[in-house]
């Protein structure tokens, strides 16, 4: 464990993370009588308390000596940040009518959910920017607690702890057990060393959904490549689809029933995985990038195309982003405890002609969940190779992802299904718990292009999907009843 008595560097899947805040918005029902100052006071009492049992949590984020490298400090009289404010007049709808609505995701998109994340040089003790700052908004009826969980200091799944951890020590009065593995900022998950003869021109070609920006924009940011229009010009939207188990069951089961596992590497790997494949994850992510590809190339005709500057593949693919945690699926041995960033963005490439085909055809949808559930089950290499990249720039802000959100094909889908929705709050601090009602992901500003599977409890058989494209291809996507006719509702 770092010492505290002053900064020490993150390590390198910290550096490479985005220099930007996550955000979880906790949604609670309230009674008309219950006192919001004694929530306030509850959930100060329950930070500093946890401030206290683990210090990282209050920690304070900035560029260090080695350039655009970021540092961390940490010190007994930090807190985590809390705000409280009360939006009553300003959210739009009472906190029953939110709920009536089903949580839509435009009541979570809005200012009051911008926070400046960026590292700037250290100037001494309470300089830098907090790993986590909480913001309690009350309105009518209700409680939006707010989460923003800085991803240089960690990953989705790390707030997701951090939210068991929060939750917990609501229910205590006492500061909760710890233990040292929390917070081993010196982990890589490898026994021994990595080759660093490697140069940085090799690692990035072996490493496509990455490209070198010596402009600092990143790290992990997606690129604006020529051509097209600005991002900013497109007019932005995002609706919330919401799918049964059922549903997703019966999609899983045509997947499976057509494949033909001679058509090439990808198709066999998912033919010889039996009934586990596709997995739910698998199946909703080849349809939704499928049946949003579509509706983007007809809603989007009109806008002019960026011209693709992916010097690594061919253009005439379509790329599919899937964050996910290797330490679930390699060196399952030696992460244990660990709570920073552990996340590899898988890319999967399909071309074309495949994705517009896979829209109407069950058998070339199946070739596409087999090449995603091939990028996704990568091994120890893969993960060994990032690790160098991001060890061996010279400033990590000059990674980049090899992704435009312009590009009608791209896509990204990710899931936060299981963070933080069985947890149990004690809001009062009076004994009694409560669980949430709805997770949801508060931003300022729709995102271009993107997909989430939304946090459930484990008991659930729903499955809420935010996806976000321009408005024009949003209202081909809901027209397109070969995809919603896998949905329950559609919710916003």
């Amino acid at each position: 464990m770092p010492s505290s008595d002053k900064p020490y560097r993150l390590s390198a899947w910290d550096q490479a993370a985005s220099r930007a805040h996550v955000r979880l918005a906790i949604c609670f029902d309230l009674h008309s009588s219950t006192p919001r100052e004694a929530i306030a006071r509850q959930l100060k009492t329950t930070l500093s308390l946890l401030a206290k049992a683990k210090p990282y949590y209050a920690g304070r984020l900035f560029l260090g000596p080695r350039l655009g490298w970021a540092y961390m400090h940490e010190a007994a009289e930090y807190t985590i940040p809390l705000e409280v404010h009360d939006e009553s007049k300003s959210f739009g709808m009472t906190y029953e009518q939110f709920r009536q609505d089903g949580f839509p995701a435009h009541a979570t998109v809005h200012p009051r959910y911008c926070i400046d994340g960026t590292l700037r040089d250290y100037f001494g003790e309470g300089d830098g920017v907090p790993a986590i700052v909480i913001r309690a908004f009350f309105v009518n009826g209700g409680l939006v607690l707010s989460i923003f969980f800085h991803h240089t200091f960690g990953d989705g799944d790390a707030m997701g702890k951090f939210i068991e951890d929060f939750a917990q020590q609501s229910r205590s009065s006492l500061p909760i057990p710890t233990t040292i593995q929390d917070r081993d900022l010196s982990f890589t998950g490898f026994n021994d060393p990595c080759d660093y003869t490697l140069s940085a021109e090799s690692l990035f070609k072996a490493c496509p959904e990455y490209v070198y920006e010596p402009k600092q924009l990143g790290p992990n940011n997606s690129i604006v490549g020529p051509g097209g229009i600005s991002p900013d010009e497109y007019p932005k939207t995002g609706r919330t689809f919401v799918f049964h188990k059922d549903s997703i069951d019966r999609l899983r089961t045509a997947i499976r029933s057509q494949l033909n596992p001679n058509a090439n590497t990808a198709t066999a790997a998912a033919a010889a995985a039996g009934s586990a494949f596709p997995s739910a994850y698998v199946a909703l992510a080849a349809l939704t990038w499928v049946h949003t590809a579509n509706a983007r190339r007809i809603g989007e005709s009109h806008i002019e195309q960026p011209i693709s500057s992916d010097q690594n593949d061919d253009a005439g693919s379509g790329a599919l982003i899937n964050p996910v945690n290797w330490a679930y699926r390699t060196f399952r041995d030696t992460h244990h405890g660990y709570t920073g960033n552990a996340v590899m963005l898988a890319r999967t490439k399909v071309p074309v002609c495949d994705l517009a085909a896979a829209a109407g055809d069950m058998t070339t949808l199946a070739g596409v969940a087999a090449a995603i559930n091939m990028a996704i089950n990568f091994d120890e290499t893969f993960v060994r190779t990032r690790l160098q990249l991001a060890d061996h720039v010279d400033d990590p802000r000059n990674i980049m992802l090899s992704f435009d959100a312009r590009t009608r094909e791209d896509f990204a889908f990710n899931t936060w299904r299981d963070f933080g929705a069985d947890c149990e709050w004690d809001l009062l601090g009076d004994g009694r718990t409560v669980k949430a009602d709805a997770l949801r992901r508060p931003q300022p500003d729709w995102n271009l292009v993107g997909s989430l599977i939304l946090p459930a409890r484990q008991s659930s058989k729903l499955y809420e999907i935010v996806i976000t494209i321009p408005a024009p291809s949003m209202k081909v996507l809901v027209a397109d009843d070969r995809y919603t006719k896998w949905t329950r509702r559609i919710v916003g």
